[in-house]
C-alpha cells in the first residue's frame, strides 16, 4: 500500500494551521478558516439543541470531514 503520512513520529504530534485564520480542508474540499465556537446554555431547549447541531453538521461538512450536512 502506498500511503503518505503526514506526522515524522514526534511524539508530540502533528498540528495543521497555526491559528484560526490559517485554511484547512479534507477529503478535497477547500480550506476553510475555524468555525465560529458553538455555545448551548444549561436550560437548552430542543430547539437551541438542533441549532447547535446544525452548526457543527455545517463546520464538518464545510471541513470535507462528512459528505453532507443539515
Amino acid at each position: 500500500m502506498a500511503v503518505e503520512y503526514l506526522g515524522t513520529g514526534n511524539p508530540d504530534g502533528v498540528v495543521m494551521g497555526r491559528d484560526a485564520a490559517d485554511l484547512v480542508g479534507f477529503h478535497g474540499k477547500a480550506p476553510a478558516d475555524q468555525a465560529a465556537g458553538i455555545t448551548l446554555a444549561t436550560n437548552a431547549t430542543a430547539g437551541t439543541v438542533r441549532t447547535a447541531v446544525r452548526s457543527i453538521l455545517t463546520a464538518l461538512t464545510e471541513k470535507g470531514l462528512i459528505a453532507s450536512g443539515p
